[in-house]
């Protein structure tokens, strides 16, 4: 098995002042985010509108703590697929999973090592999958983003 390292510090979003960000007019990944610091305005990008042309988000950004458990998981090899709620989770948001705040080494390595990537979301869940080889065996501790649009 190869050794896989991650070093989790935070994260940021793109962000510039609004005389910048009409200059530029960059194109935003689609559900990428920018901030207009002038404005206090976010913008989500869909791929292929420039940052001129893109509605401003009036949403607002939640964040909950989950725990994903052995027991949890269902599937297969690379496969293995586990439900949470989250309160506050909408079939719109967008949603980013990264590992909690002050997370032991064992906690970061368990979030590394279960290869998590968005399996779809409901009101009040969502649904992840580990693309493991082998069944993840600790807690998963996480910290869900939630970016609620137009709210």
């Amino acid at each position: 098995m190869a050794t896989k390292s991650l070093k989790i510090e935070s994260i940021q979003i793109k962000r510039a002042t609004a005389d910048v960000w009409s200059a530029v007019n960059p194109v935003l990944g689609d559900g990428e985010l920018g901030y207009d610091k002038t404005n206090k305005v976010t913008k989500i990008g869909d791929g292929s509108t420039a940052w001129n042309d893109l509605p401003s988000s009036n949403g607002s950004v939640e964040t909950a703590n989950i725990t994903l458990t052995p027991t949890g998981w269902s599937g297969s090899s690379g496969q293995w697929t586990q439900t949470a709620t989250v309160t506050g989770i909408s079939a719109n948001s967008i949603n980013y999973i990264t590992v909690k705040q002050g997370a032991t080494t064992a906690e970061k390595k368990a979030f590394i090592e279960a290869e998590l990537q968005d399996g779809g979301q409901a009101k009040n869940s969502i649904t992840l999958i580990s693309a493991s080889e082998t069944k993840p065996s600790e807690n998963i501790c996480c910290r869900v983003i939630i970016l609620k649009i137009g709210v």
